[in-house]
């Protein structure tokens, strides 16, 4: 008996969102202004 995992499918290059949390979609917009937040941190919230 085997224990494998089937093999998990990759999205299409074509696929303009990513599933973060399962079933959960999420817009690259979103995803774009995030990082963008991110990286314009202050001192302050990068300490949070």
């Amino acid at each position: 008996m085997s224990n494998q995992t089937p093999p998990h499918k990759s999205p299409r290059k074509e696929d303009v969102t990513h599933h973060i949390v399962i079933g959960q979609t999420i817009n690259l917009d979103k995803i774009q202004l995030a990082k963008e937040l991110r990286s314009q941190m202050t001192p302050a919230e990068k300490i949070l």
